[in-house]
């Protein structure tokens, strides 16, 4: 077993090493997911993060006082294009705006090392050619570092990820009564992820049909990266409006003549997805994990709820209708 286990490490090693030279940044597979470390995506997402804040303090990664020395040409070559994702793509959300979401599709097909401008659909020429003005600025200065802290956090989690996600595709698929995509979900792994607007906190985001998940780097607390993989992978099986979660909710609601708490769909899938976690992670010998939405106050006037009700639908013993109705009517007494 020490053999077999010495044998995986040094080949998963070999592969994450040799990515750095992938044209198409694949970094490993599991039977769930095939992870990328993209240095064009990587570099988009660095820059937009970069350019909505003139210090991002408090992550050595993003605070300009500590980049490497750059030279002064390459700092001036810099400095024009945060300028230009500044004035022109600054305010768009990498996951919610129509552009953002296409240039993501069509960047992670490109080659790592090459892309030719006078192939690049015209709806993105302006902004490749940004990209390519300080592609050797950004591969020689940031990327080695950047890169390297993509192939940590997927180290740090690929044991955990390989031990659990059979059980995760099964229960969540189970809770949510909607089944597993076929095809293997590609996961980018990406030095920092989506930063919401008015704000410099980066989060991982979602993009469905296909679905394809954007993680940031990271892993605190331990089991945390774990949590968040679940959870946006469970985006395919709850959706805003339609499937048995959110149809489910939806009759309830109308049936209670009571609105729903806000994004209730959401809600649960927080939920399922980090209720499941944590049971995972107990039959690895984590004890004492807190769920996300705990530690980050999300959904924090629903939650009381969630913990109160859905208990009975977990353990079996209740539908989720029944659930449901119980949650929504004893919301609004409060």
């Amino acid at each position: 077993m020490r053999l077999l286990l010495s044998m995986i490490t040094i080949c998963y090693t070999i592969q994450t090493t040799a990515a750095q030279s992938s044209p198409s940044g694949h970094l490993t597979e599991t039977e769930v997911f095939s992870f990328y470390s993209h240095y064009w995506l990587n570099m988009h997402h660095f820059l937009h993060h970069f350019s909505r804040s003139d210090e991002a303090e408090g992550n050595e990664l993003f605070a300009r006082r500590d980049w490497p020395d750059l030279k002064a040409f390459d700092s001036a070559q810099l400095d024009r294009v945060l300028v230009y994702y500044k004035t022109d793509l600054a305010d768009q959300d990498l996951r919610t705006s129509d552009y953002m979401s296409k240039f993501k599709q069509w960047i992670t097909t490109q080659d790592q090392g090459h892309i030719h401008i006078e192939e690049v659909p015209v709806e993105f020429k302006g902004h490749v050619q940004q990209l390519l003005v300080i592609s050797d600025i950004y591969r020689v200065y940031f990327w080695p570092m950047h890169a390297e802290k993509i192939h940590e956090t997927l180290r740090t989690n690929l044991d955990l990820i390989l031990k659990t996600e059979q059980k995760a595709k099964i229960r969540l698929s189970q809770l949510t009564r909607a089944p597993w995509q076929t095809e293997k979900i590609r996961v980018d792994i990406c030095i920092v992820g989506k930063s919401y607007i008015n704000s410099n906190r980066d989060r991982p985001y979602t993009s469905l049909y296909p679905t394809h998940i954007v993680m940031h780097t990271g892993n605190e607390p331990q089991g945390n990266w774990l949590e968040i993989l679940y959870h946006e992978a469970s985006h395919h099986l709850i959706t805003p409006n339609s499937g048995f979660v959110s149809k489910t909710i939806k009759e309830a609601a109308s049936e209670q003549s009571q609105a729903a708490p806000r994004q209730l769909w959401h809600a649960y899938l927080f939920y399922f997805s980090g209720v499941t976690t944590r049971q995972l992670l107990m039959e690895q010998g984590f004890e004492d994990y807190e769920l996300y939405m705990i530690r980050n106050r999300v959904f924090e006037r629903t939650f009381p709820y969630l913990q109160k009700h859905l208990a009975g639908y977990l353990n079996g013993e209740l539908s989720l209708a029944a659930v449901t109705k119980a949650l929504i009517s004893d919301y609004h007494r409060n």
